[in-house]
């Protein structure tokens, strides 16, 4: 389907894609390094894409794209510097070596920049999911749930992925007696740790879910450690690749750029 050729024959590593919002040759990534590699609203609806896909599925393919949109093209689009509320987003992002971002002002009012007051509203909008019985946690990032039905209230905290440890604690079941699910991402490597209130369990894994079990009262924390670690994803070509920690993608730190590019590729 249209999602499928997509992410597989367009999507850069870091989860974007867009190059002068066009679509180049099917699997020639490389080809499309430029100062204008990929676009922010490329990436948000794609986002938009796959939590409907997802949403319809359930195959947790999905939500490990999302993640890696997520953090590496949509988070990564922010000027972390710039407090104002419409300052410091970017419009195409440069995948070139040596290249650096270049940030809209309040003033820029491209497409990029109305999308960007959105996506920097919305990272909440996909961690959990519910059913009428369980709840499934699919991103890792500190948040609070709270479900009006059930009187469940849950706090997920962690520093994820500078650090592989999560922690999710009842701070109320309320009359939630479900089983709780995690998403576990296809890149990663090794066993998950479980504990319940301190105490090593065991977890099933099933179609990319992990699943942990109660019965549950206030105050019980599961912990999960999750094994992060440096991976390589290969290119069309043998000599390049993309280095990763965990789902993020790495770039060597080559100083600060207040310049113009001096090119237009």
């Amino acid at each position: 389907n249209a999602w499928d050729y997509v992410v597989d024959w367009h999507v850069s590593p870091m989860g974007g894609h867009g190059r002068w919002e066009r679509y180049g040759q099917p699997g020639r990534l490389l080809d499309e390094l430029a100062n204008t590699s990929v676009e922010t609203c490329c990436t948000n609806n794609m986002l938009r894409f796959t939590k409907a896909m997802f949403s319809l599925y359930g195959d947790t393919r999905y939500m490990d794209f999302y993640e890696r949109a997520l953090y590496n093209h949509i988070l990564a689009s922010k000027d972390p510097n710039n407090t104002s509320v419409g300052g410091g987003f970017c419009y195409f992002q440069s995948l070139l070596p040596g290249m650096h971002r270049q940030y809209m002002d309040d003033s820029s009012f491209y497409c990029c920049w109305e999308t960007a007051l959105e996506n920097h509203s919305k990272y909440g909008e996909a961690i959990y999911f519910r059913n009428d019985n369980d709840l499934l946690v699919n991103l890792f990032i500190p948040s609070k749930l709270t479900c009006a039905d059930n009187g469940m209230r849950i706090t997920m905290t962690g520093d994820y992925p500078t650090d592989q440890r999560v922690t999710l604690t009842f701070d109320a079941v309320g009359s939630f007696t479900g089983k709780i699910y995690f998403r576990v991402p296809q890149w990663m490597h090794g066993d998950i740790v479980v504990t319940h209130n301190g105490s090593q369990i065991s977890a099933n894994v099933s179609q990319g879910l992990l699943c942990v079990e109660g019965p549950w009262a206030d105050g019980d924390e599961v912990a999960l450690d999750l094994p992060l670690a440096l991976r390589c994803e290969p290119s069309e070509e043998p000599d390049v690749a993309s280095i990763f920690f965990g789902p993020v993608l790495l770039c060597p730190n080559m100083g600060a750029s207040t310049g113009d590019y001096t090119g237009n590729p």
